[in-house]
């Protein structure tokens, strides 16, 4: 089961507010979601998460504009976004799992 990095960009949902700090207050602040658990949170790097769809752990990067480091081979060429690491199986289960977090 190779896994894959892919952006958070779910079909048909506008997700301008589906960001590092919303995701950051989402999973740690009242609202809290089981379905997904920090691993890291920086202000200055990537926060790093993760979710376990079906027995495969995926990993959840997210990143704002304007901080300083990004997580080495994760589109270091985006400023900012959702990124995950899952497989071609349990792609439709992630996103949206990240989806019903988000609302």
């Amino acid at each position: 089961m190779g896994q894959t990095w892919r952006i958070y960009s779910p079909e048909g949902k506008n997700t301008k507010y589906d960001t590092k700090i919303a995701l950051r207050n989402m999973v740690g602040g009242p609202l809290r979601s089981g379905d997904i658990s920090q691993v890291s949170i920086d202000w200055y790097d990537d926060d790093v998460y993760k979710m376990q769809i079906k027995g495969e752990e995926v990993k959840v990067i997210a990143r704002e504009h304007g901080q300083k480091n990004h997580t080495a081979e994760v589109f270091e060429e985006q400023e900012e976004g959702i990124f995950f690491l899952v497989s071609d199986e349990n792609f439709r289960e992630a996103e949206s799992g990240l989806v019903k977090i988000f609302g």
